[in-house]
């Protein structure tokens, strides 16, 4: 199976209460309906992972980066489950993998599609986007404590005189101080071989 652009598809099928209740309990993290999709649907992600040229470790990854994307586009006022609920977890998690497959140039691909599996358009900038933040929060973590909590209330939008009434330093120092720990920042993201996978970071 070629392992360059997905083909995306729509399933019409009906969708229940049940499958519903599936992304309600994701929105609200209900930690009852999160374990039942634990329970029901990692072992199968898992096993879709490992047939395909991937470790028992990783299919865990993947199957909650999926959840993740799933949630980010479920908090959607519009959106809509239109397939199962596992088709669409399948396609999320499909897409994933297969983004990870292209970038190992790992070439054994075996998958065994369920009938309306589904992807949208939509969810490749939401993966995107998750990729970027988890590359850019690896290496916000290889900072000092005291970078790390400077540059994280800036990018939460505290402003440099809030930062400095939380941490205890004058507005003039997390001036200077924000300025020299962005730069150590985008110093090691630039030295990272995978920077050239992401579009320029604003």
């Amino acid at each position: 199976m070629s392992i360059g652009s997905p083909n995306f598809s729509m399933s019409l099928t009906s969708t229940t209460n049940l499958e519903m209740d599936y992304i309600t309990g994701i929105r609200s993290s209900d930690k009852a309906v999160l374990t039942e999709i634990y329970r029901l649907f990692q072992p199968r992600i898992i096993n879709l992972v490992v047939k395909n040229s991937g470790t028992e470790q990783e299919g865990m990854d993947i199957f909650q980066d999926a959840l993740v994307v799933i949630f980010k586009k479920a908090d959607s006022p519009d959106f809509q489950l239109k397939s199962t609920f596992y088709n669409y977890l399948y396609g999320v998690s499909r897409f994933l993998w297969l983004r990870q497959l292209k970038k190992k140039h790992r070439q054994t691909v075996t998958f065994d599609d369920v009938e309306g599996y589904i992807t949208e358009p939509e969810i490749v900038q939401l993966i995107e986007a998750e990729e970027k933040r988890k590359f850019f929060q690896s290496k916000l973590l290889l900072l000092g404590p005291s970078c790390q909590k400077t540059l994280q209330l800036f990018f939460d939008g505290f402003s440099l005189k809030k930062i400095g009434e939380a941490l205890g330093y004058t507005e003039h120092y997390v001036k200077r101080k924000k300025y020299k720990c962005k730069e150590q920042l985008i110093q090691m993201i630039k030295e990272d071989p995978r920077f050239s996978e992401f579009k320029e970071i604003g």
